[in-house]
């Protein structure tokens, strides 16, 4: 039988083995030998290019395959959306807004970061040059569980812990506190140590760097000569030499 139309009530599928199923208008269609089909040009697929193509306001609620692709303008991911592998956007950029609570971003070079700024809640980078980078938490160590610099905010007031050395220094000064105490010069080379501790006396260090005052208890020692030049104060009594070299007393 030839026709270009056959109206019937009711025609079994299974009497179709080949050919195209199409509408009147041909925006419909399956093809039966190559699989491909489109319906309105909406949902569409290409064997030849393997190309499978959802196009328009549709909802998709499961994707499944490989060298699967999105392709179009004002794309929405609603829900819960699970991208397994790596998600790329090949040639361009990914421009946007990721609304979400926890984004999680591995091996990410942080110089990528060009606009905006870090805002945890326990560092922030600073919204502006007039509001600098802030560690917000009540606690900080850096390193896993670090020991040797803690920074916290006791409540009453702050504290700051180094176990270490702490120096700060420019161009004609250097000042250093370290286990053998405060150390001070015009350079690191040159610096030498005013004060500190050595277990039993507090060391008062001299212009050479050695040791000129050392003080223990209710002794102090002097290891190089003392010059009082307004005079010596004991128990009220002040104690000066006179015009004709003779101590006195007032």
């Amino acid at each position: 039988m030839v026709a270009d139309v056959i109206t019937s009530g009711t025609l079994l599928a299974n009497l179709i083995k080949t050919g195209i199923l199409s509408d009147a208008a041909g925006r419909n269609f399956i093809d039966m030998e190559t699989g491909a089909f489109n319906f309105g040009d909406k949902i569409t697929y290409d064997p030849v290019t393997g190309q499978f193509r959802i196009d328009g306001a549709l909802l998709v609620s499961m994707i499944s395959g490989q060298n699967d692709k999105l392709s179009g303008k004002n794309i929405t991911l609603d829900g819960n959306t699970t991208v397994l592998g790596t998600f790329s956007v090949p040639g361009s950029s990914l421009f946007g807004t990721i609304d979400a609570q926890t984004i999680r971003i591995k091996n990410q070079d942080l110089s990528e970061f060009v606009r905006g700024f870090l805002n945890t809640p326990t560092f922030s980078t600073g919204f502006n040059s007039y509001q600098p980078a802030t560690m917000k938490g009540t606690s900080v160590a850096f390193g896993a569980n670090s020991q040797y610099i803690q920074m916290r905010d006791t409540g009453g007031r702050a504290q700051m812990i180094l176990d270490g050395t702490f120096a700060v220094k420019g161009t004609s000064y250097y000042h250093e506190m370290n286990a053998g105490g405060y150390h001070s010069g015009l350079s690191q080379s040159s610096s030498r140590r005013l004060i500190g501790n050595n277990g039993s006396w507090t060391v008062i260090g001299g212009g050479l760097g050695g040791t000129a005052i050392q003080i223990s208890g209710d002794t102090v020692q002097s290891n190089y000569d003392v010059d009082l030049t307004r005079g010596l104060t004991f128990g009220g009594y002040t104690i000066t030499r006179g015009s004709d070299g003779n101590l006195k007393w007032n």
